[in-house]
């Protein structure tokens, strides 16, 4: 990947960014609606965006790496939830 095309998507992270600090400042979006946005966002769009460059690219991993890195997230998971963090 060229170093264009990553300042050029950081440029549009921080144009969306601004726009969400600019509609928050003027009470367009409050508290509530930005924390609800945000579960969106963590909850549905970042999964789903991993699972399109992942079944969108070339493949390099093989099943046993694949499993691994499954059960690697189920443990992380398990160990975040009964820590409670």
């Amino acid at each position: 990947m060229s170093l264009s095309v990553i300042l050029q998507q950081m440029g549009v992270i921080c144009i969306l960014v601004a726009i969400g600090i600019g509609l928050e400042k003027k009470n367009v979006v409050d508290r509530l609606t930005s924390r609800q946005l945000s579960t969106i966002v963590v909850d549905v769009c970042n999964p789903a965006l991993i699972l399109a460059s992942i079944l969108g690219g070339d493949i390099t991993a093989t099943h046993k790496d694949l499993l691994t890195a499954a059960a690697l997230g189920i443990g992380f998971y398990a160990l975040l939830s009964f820590s409670g963090l």
